[in-house]
């Protein structure tokens, strides 16, 4: 009787991380939902960028700015994107399946709406071209 209870005892503590352990998952899930439809997080100012993705099962978009400033991060839906982001000039990526990328170099947004239409270069692969992966 006293090691069964010295034994629960003793578990207790894993029954409690093993708690707290899938609560911290099922949040962490959340908040990739979260980002995974952020039409709601548009900006108030900003420029609407609209366009295509020659690749219809392109994930995401990933606006980097040159020169400072914060990132933006686009959904895409079957090869459409429309999305605000601040004024600036940026190295535009978006992930295909298959570990190709797609990459357009300094896109010039101004206060003005834009339009992008990114291509698939068949030669460039997503985790294979450092040079081309934003990392931040």
């Amino acid at each position: 009787m006293i090691c069964k209870q010295r034994l629960h005892l003793m578990l207790a503590p894993w029954r409690l991380v093993v708690v707290l352990g899938s609560l911290l998952a099922l949040t962490g899930c959340a908040e990739r939902r979260r980002v995974a439809a952020p039409v709601e997080k548009l900006p108030q100012q900003g420029v609407l960028v609209s366009g295509t993705v020659a690749d219809d099962r392109a994930s995401s978009l990933l606006f980097l700015p040159v020169e400072g400033g914060e990132k933006a991060i686009i959904t895409v839906v079957s090869g459409n994107y429309r999305w605000k982001v601040m004024p600036g000039t940026y190295d535009v990526f978006a992930v295909v399946s298959g570990g190709r990328a797609l990459v357009k170099k300094g896109v010039s947004l101004s206060d003005a709406e834009g339009s992008l239409t990114l291509d698939v270069p068949a030669d460039l692969k997503w985790e294979a071209d450092k040079e081309t992966v934003p990392t931040g």
